[in-house]
């Protein structure tokens, strides 16, 4: 549909997100960018509070010792791990990376415990994998229990997990909650990402009920709106997420317990016990917002409020 020049200007490019982000968030001496960079920190310290994360089944890298959480020195460990009896289904993902980048859902074993099957049903050679992760992951490898959906969720995703992304900002009136996604993998992936069948997508969430408002494929050429999910056919305008307004509150208290960021990206998944936190992100990218509610970022809505959370981190900058 045609825009008028006021809604055009409201939509911003991924380098003016991460502008945006890093005056909400600056990247200085006062900052959490390392802290929430490293999942193995944040998610001891949000357990350690109280928070419900994950805790690690085995942790490659020389990192803090966890304890019940074995620690895998080398390749030939990252092997011995995966091959051994009741190791899977886990979840790995290195410790200092973004976009889905080396995360994997494990879930079995092949050719007499040669091979190991991942989500998406491709097998890989186990040794060569553990040196693929040793040596491209030497800061850190994570494997986790493998998260089972709530049905009502998976019911749209499928059994890969898709996380709701839940924003906040810190506003002269405390902190709120900007907006509301649901992350939604393509067919084949084995988390909300692209794979190499599909895109993924992104609905808009309505905060308050947890009804699906809009989705759309996470593809620049694409502005249709997606009226079913691609993996399990379901339509879109006959699902309520569960658990929506308890991830919401959990946000909530994690900000205000972090304090300092004007803005966090949380990541959580919705499992039949209620939310768990997945990874806390002080750059998300607004464009995700944009496609799925077919909105600028900088819309009447929002930028007031940004103005305003970008003047509290400026004056008490200007304080320091």
């Amino acid at each position: 549909h045609e825009l008028t020049p006021q809604q055009k200007a409201a939509y911003i490019s991924a380098k003016q997100s991460t502008a945006i982000n890093r005056q909400l968030s600056p990247v200085d001496a006062s900052g959490l960018q390392g802290f929430l960079a490293d999942k193995l920190l944040t998610g001891l310290a949000l357990r350690n509070a109280g928070f419900p994360m994950l805790k690690p089944r085995a942790i490659f890298a020389d990192v803090l010792a966890l304890p019940g959480t074995e620690r895998l020195a080398s390749a030939g460990d990252i092997a011995a791990f995966l091959r051994r009896d009741g190791a899977l289904p886990v979840f790995g993902k290195p410790l200092h990376s973004s976009l889905s980048i080396g995360t994997a859902s494990y879930v079995g074993l092949a050719d007499g415990g040669k091979s190991v099957v991942f989500g998406n049903g491709t097998i890989a050679d186990i040794d060569a994998l553990a040196a693929e992760i040793a040596a491209n992951f030497a800061r850190g490898y994570v494997f986790e229990p493998l998260i089972r959906q709530h049905p009502a969720v998976e019911a749209v995703t499928g059994p890969a997990v898709g996380g709701l992304r839940v924003v906040t900002l810190r506003t002269p009136a405390g902190v709120e909650v900007l907006y509301v996604l649901q992350r939604l993998p393509g067919v084949g992936a084995m988390m909300d990402a692209f794979s190499e069948k599909s895109s993924y997508s992104a609905a808009h969430i309505d905060p308050d009920t947890g009804r699906i408002l809009r989705a759309r494929v996470m593809d620049q050429m694409t502005t249709c709106d997606l009226p079913a999910s691609p993996v399990t056919g379901i339509r879109f305008d006959t699902v309520t997420l569960p658990f929506v307004k308890e991830a919401q509150a959990l946000a909530l208290e994690v900000h205000r317990l972090l304090v300092r960021p004007g803005v966090l990206g949380f990541d959580f998944a919705l499992t039949s016990e209620g939310p768990l936190i997945n990874e806390v992100n002080s750059n998300p990218f607004h464009s995700c917002y944009q496609h799925a509610a077919d909105r600028g970022f900088l819309n009447p809505d929002f930028k007031p409020k940004i103005e305003a959370a970008i003047a509290i981190v400026k004056a008490e900058t200007s304080r320091r």
